[in-house]
């Protein structure tokens, strides 16, 4: 709004608002003016005025970079891509791919823009808003990275940057990784730590790797090469700086095969050949080995836990072999036989053939009324491993016999016993019971029960008892306890019996054998008062020891003998009285049925009876009766031509020792001291010492007679010639002793201490 006569200042107001960064011309006309497509139009001269319009768009900008600023281990192969807030003119997108100048409108630089890193293509794009750029090779390890995008990047109004972007810190490389190439046939390798990621080789530059080494089964370790050496296979440590090899070697295991002669007399084993475990070799022959009375038949491994016979193949194990020869005993004769042959039968029976060396099974049967007693080898030469077991095993060296050997079963006898009841209280009577023949391999039984005599339970003479005595195995004695009653009544000897019965693997010998209770009420005292060996038939005041023992030889009571000698007395010296015989003395009661005779002595450290009688012994008992010897030595008898040199005694009902020392005594036979025939005797607290017998049994001698000794010494005793020094039991003998000694006794045969022989029993201890 204007005209030519108008103010010279003249504002013009665009009737819509111009267009953004448009060139805009205003034309004044002298004559008017007109528009044309909105510019307007002179229609003749005057002036024209041309501008262009601001922009009123905000300048673009970079919103990220991947890598991200700051980033670390950025993989050396990756990528980098700048995102705009908008689409920008791809054309106004450029990188350096020829070199490495830094062009281009983005750059990658490692070292503040000098170089950047050459590209393999110009940015890539999808939505104009994300650019990719690609390095040609693979980025430096362990290197911080700058991304640059400069101003000539433009929108598509053509509105650049508003300035450079730089990143502050830019990104760095990860460090570099080094291949690790591990090489192991028959085997394997372990690497502590494991490789990284999904590549099992690769490490990161620095890492320390250790190695170990496991063989597969049959192979064993041999030694590291490569990066490392040695031959620990648990010793093998890297550092990854660089690609590296390690290899670790294996070789097969061997083992040995070895030969033996196993008990070979002659000749050497094959030689020993190593090969790998699982391999396999041909089993070598005999060679030259032997082994006399035997035939080579193969090898075996110990226990037998495989057996080849040679040239089958043998495969190593996974340790040495040794393979043993296998010998089988040349073939030889084997008789087995039964004595008697109606004792029992024999498995097996007859002749049978066995192996030299090689063992066969032998048992042995009894038939009824027999029992097996042992094996015998009766010609050849065999081992029997148990000859007293019926099942046992023999081996043969030549043609052999062997014989089962069966004996009767045994039998079980009763043998009294004799004592004197005493005027009060009770006696103890021990009965024995015997088996025969001793040494039974069998259990054996037998009830017993007491029966009346002339001794009565009535009259209160005995306690009746009964019971059952068990014989083990080789035992051979037993004793029955029976009490009986002292009294006072005047009354002749009375007796009772054991009754046997019911017997088992045995049966009844001697039954029914009575034992007697001595009467003691009945009693005739003889005192000796003097030391003197004189005799004038009487024994009142004045009485020696012959003419006490003739007096009680008459009477049929019961005798007892003591001692009341006077200190006066030529034979008292230092408190011992001594009496020395010209002759021997000898007790012989005058009642067949036999009475008692007790000789009491005052002590055996206070009477000596010595003996001054070359030819004669200075004691014997014969006949039935009871007798004994006690408190007394008994010293120096001897009997050129017979037994017993000190004591002899036959057929007693029972003979008694009892606190008595026998001593330098001797005969010329047996028995140098004692001799004991077919009777029942005992001996304790006694001391039989220093005695001699020309021939057999030094200190003692017993035949078929029963014997108890107890806590008794037998010492220094000698059979100069024979046969038991300290003592002899002979024929058909039961013999008990029980804390006693026997000691320092000698012989030129057999039994130094004791003999026991031709059947005897005895039973030994606590001694």
């Amino acid at each position: 709004g204007g005209g030519p006569y108008a103010d010279p200042a003249v504002g013009v107001v665009p009737l819509a608002a111009l267009v953004s960064t448009d060139t805009a011309v205003l034309t004044f006309s002298a004559e008017g003016y007109y528009q044309v497509d909105g510019l307007w139009q002179e229609t003749g001269g005057g002036t024209i005025f041309q501008f262009t319009t601001p922009s009123l768009m905000t300048p673009s900008q970079v919103s990220s970079v991947d890598p991200a600023d700051g980033a670390a281990g950025v993989p050396v192969n990756t990528s980098v891509s700048v995102t705009f807030n908008k689409a920008m003119t791809a054309s106004t997108v450029t990188t350096n791919t020829a070199d490495t100048a830094c062009s281009g409108s983005v750059q990658v630089s490692a070292d503040s823009f000098s170089s950047c890193v050459q590209m393999s293509a110009a940015p890539a794009t999808t939505d104009n808003t994300t650019f990719t750029i690609t390095p040609v090779s693979s980025l430096a390890n362990s290197t911080t990275y700058k991304v640059r995008v400069t101003t000539a990047v433009t929108d598509p109004d053509g509105i650049a940057l508003a300035a450079d972007f730089t990143q502050p810190n830019g990104f760095t490389t990860s460090a570099p990784e080094w291949t690790l190439t591990l090489n192991a046939v028959n085997g394997q390798i372990f690497a502590s730590p494991p490789p990284n990621g999904q590549d099992p080789s690769k490490y990161t530059d620095g890492t320390p790797v250790t190695l170990s080494a496991s063989a597969d089964f049959g192979y064993h370790f041999v030694n590291w090469t490569g990066d490392c050496s040695g031959s620990d296979p648990n010793n093998c440590s890297v550092t990854m700086t660089q690609d590296r090899t390690v290899t670790a070697n294996f070789a097969h295991d061997q083992s040995t095969l070895s030969y033996d002669g196993n008990g070979n007399t002659g000749g050497s084993a094959p030689s020993s050949i190593t090969g790998d475990i699982g391999s396999t070799t041909p089993v070598a022959g005999p060679g030259s080995l032997v082994k006399t009375h035997y035939v080579f038949t193969g090898w075996c491994e110990s226990g037998f836990l495989a057996c080849y016979n040679p040239g089958d193949p043998f495969t190593f194990q996974s340790s040495n072999t040794t393979l043993f020869a296998q010998w089988q005993g040349e073939t030889l004769n084997l008789d087995v036989e039964s004595d008697p042959g109606s004792g029992g039968s024999t498995s097996p029976n007859g002749t049978v053939q066995v192996h030299y060396g090689d063992v066969q099974y032998i048992s042995a049967t009894p038939n009824a009324g027999y029992h097996f007693v042992n094996w015998s080898q009766t010609s050849g030469s065999a081992n029997i491993d148990n000859p007293n077991s019926d099942t046992t095993f023999v081996s043969l060296t030549t043609d052999s016999t062997v014989t089962a050997n069966f004996a009767a079963d045994a039998t079980v006898s009763v043998y009294h016993d004799s004592q004197v009841e005493g005027n009060s209280g009770t006696k103890t009577f021990h009965i024995l019971v015997y088996r025969q023949p001793q040494g039974s391999p069998v259990t054996s039984t037998v009830d017993w029960n007491t029966v009346d005599g002339t001794a009565t339970v009535a009259d209160n003479d005995y306690v009746a008892a009964s019971g059952t005595v068990t014989f083990q195995p080789f035992e051979d004695t037993k004793y029955i306890d029976v009490t009986v009653n002292g009294d006072t009544t005047q009354e002749p000897d009375e007796t009772f019996s054991i009754h046997l019965s019911n017997p088992t693997n045995a049966s009844i010998g001697v039954n029914d054998d009575a034992s007697k209770i001595l009467n003691d009420d009945n009693t005739t005292n003889f005192v000796v008062t003097k030391t003197a060996d004189t005799n004038d038939h009487v024994c009142d005041s004045d009485c020696t020891l012959r003419e006490a023992i003739e007096a009680a030889n008459a009477s049929e009571d019961l005798n007892r003998i003591t001692f009341n000698i006077p200190t006066s007395d030529p034979g008292y010296s230092n408190g011992v009285w001594t009496i020395v015989l010209n002759t021997g003395l000898g007790i012989d009661t005058a009642n067949p049925y036999g009475n008692s005779v007790y000789i009491d002595g005052p002590g055996a450290d206070k009477l000596i009876i010595h003996g001054n009688i070359p030819t004669n012994r200075m004691f014997r008992f014969s006949g039935l009766g009871n007798y004994r010897m006690s408190g007394m030595t008994i010293e120096n008898g001897y009997l050129s031509n017979d037994q017993g040199g000190a004591v002899y005694a036959i057929s007693s009902d029972l003979f008694t020792l009892d606190h008595v020392w026998i001593r330098n005594s001797g005969s010329g036979d047996d028995g140098g001291a004692i001799s004991f025939w077919q009777g029942n005797f005992e001996i304790k607290n006694s001391t039989v010492a220093f005695n001699q017998a020309a021939n057999n049994c030094g200190g003692m001698k017993l035949s078929n007679g029963n014997l108890s000794i107890t806590n008794s010494t037998f010492s220094n005793n000698t059979a100069s010639a024979g046969y038991g020094g300290g003592a002899c039991f002979y024929g058909d003998s039961n013999v008990t002793i029980r804390k006693s000694t026997f000691a320092f006794n000698g012989s030129v045969g057999d039994g130094g201490g004791i003999y026991n022989y031709n059947g005897s029993v005895m039973s030994i201890g606590d001694s």
